[in-house]
């Protein structure tokens, strides 16, 4: 649970075959659009060797964009350390990556509990869950074309549904077509008002399906106001605190 275990041992180790798994995976591309990390920042092995890859890529692919998805530990994590892992981490991400999506395991916990207050005891066991005590027999629905059902899942693997979702909606119009269609590198190119002002607030709605709840459905004017609420983003904080530079939705 060290960043420079990860970075300078493992990171220098692996570095070679790191390298040529990417080349590999690379040669399968018609057109290199753009390189997706994800890693969290609390663990040594998730911010070390996470961010040495991000520099390899910057090194041997300079002309290719660089997502990060960056998973940041919340005030009770467990590791003592998270806290430096995270800061060493970020200078990486401020100097060799193009675009950042910060996601904190508090948020996606708050917005979990959310939906899971939400949905009727009828269809899912309802409980409250806290970012270091979760447990293995979660009831929390998983909705699969408007079905809700129970699932025998943790916690985890609905944080980490938000998180997918959050990506597969960012990515849409590059995998699909249509006529509003943009370029995953007009993403940075309009949300990014200088080089290292690259850390990018996410929001998502709606976060449920209203077959699966019993919340009244919600109108246009109101989903846009809940794009901008901090109970809908991916990070703990209060966009009202703060200025907009930027902003996109997609």
């Amino acid at each position: 649970n060290n960043w420079a275990t990860g970075y300078k041992m493992y990171g220098t180790q692996y570095q070679e075959h790191l390298s040529e798994v990417i080349r590999r995976a690379a040669e399968f591309c018609d057109c290199l659009q753009c390189f997706f990390v994800l890693h969290s920042m609390g663990g040594g092995t998730g911010s070390g060797v996470g961010t040495r890859i991000l520099r390899l890529l910057e090194d041997e692919y300079p002309d290719v964009c660089r997502f990060v998805t960056a998973v940041y530990p919340s005030a009770e994590d467990d590791v003592i350390i998270s806290p430096y892992n995270s800061v060493l981490a970020m200078r990486e991400l401020t100097e060799h990556a193009d675009c950042v999506l910060p996601v904190e395991n508090q948020a996606l916990v708050d917005i979990v509990n959310k939906i899971t207050q939400a949905v009727p005891s009828s269809k899912t066991g309802k409980r409250v869950y806290s970012s270091s005590g979760v447990k293995a027999n979660s009831a929390l629905f998983a909705s699969s074309g408007g079905a809700t059902k129970k699932a025998d899942e943790r916690p985890f693997d609905q944080m980490n549904n938000l998180v997918a979702n959050l990506l597969l909606n960012m990515t849409s119009s590059a995998r699909f077509e249509g006529s509003l269609n943009v370029d995953l590198n007009e993403i940075t190119m309009n949300l990014v008002p200088f080089p290292k002002m690259h850390y990018l607030v996410a929001s998502q709605v709606p976060l449920y399906s209203s077959a699966d709840v019993q919340l009244p459905t919600r109108h246009l004017d109101q989903m846009f106001s809940d794009a901008f609420s901090s109970s809908h983003q991916m990070l703990k904080v209060d966009p009202k605190h703060s200025l907009y530079l930027a902003c996109a939705l997609m």
